[in-house]
């Protein structure tokens, strides 16, 4: 890859980390004050695009356009892996999902009647490509939204380390 473009890969790579790191100490905050829920959502959603937006540029040594125009569709983002990288990935989010505890998809479903099943990769990727688009302004996402359970992102966590430790498996140089 061009040195201009890992540069600039590493500098996104750098600012996911960031927005990772902010939603943490939201969701931390949001155990006892709910409305940091909210941004913590955002955050881990910007956080995650970002780290697609790394590894496209780092697999397809550009960044990454739909129609010329950049996009916050991770899901296509996904879509326009090289085959290598994507299988990678999708091996990286079983070997996650085979690993998880799902304590809390039984909570979930006893107390809100809430019945979040796991998916694979790009059915996740689908149902949450647009969220940060989405929860940027929070009272248009609750009119649209109103009654669907669409912003769950319970598997945010499995989704970003397949993405962080894919971006690791090439740039092993990252790893902090």
């Amino acid at each position: 890859m061009e040195t201009e473009m890992k540069t600039r890969a590493k500098l996104v790579f750098g600012h996911a980390q960031v927005y990772e790191r902010a939603a943490r100490l939201l969701n931390q905050a949001g155990q006892k004050d709910f409305s940091m829920l909210l941004p913590c959502t955002v955050n881990s959603a910007l956080s995650l695009e970002l780290y697609f937006k790394s590894l496209h540029m780092i697999d397809r040594g550009s960044e990454f356009r739909v129609n010329g125009k950049l996009s916050h569709d991770f899901a296509f983002l996904f879509e326009n892996l090289q085959d290598k990288t994507k299988q990678y990935l999708i091996d990286q989010f079983k070997a996650a999902m085979s690993a998880r505890n799902n304590t809390d998809l039984h909570i979930f479903k006893t107390m809100h009647s809430i019945d979040i099943k796991p998916k694979d990769l790009k059915s996740h990727l689908v149902e949450y490509a647009k969220l940060f688009i989405d929860l940027r302004y929070p009272y248009e996402f609750t009119e649209k939204n109103q009654g669907k359970t669409n912003g769950l992102n319970v598997f945010f966590p499995e989704i970003r380390n397949s993405v962080y430790n894919t971006i690791i498996n090439l740039e092993p140089a990252w790893k902090n």
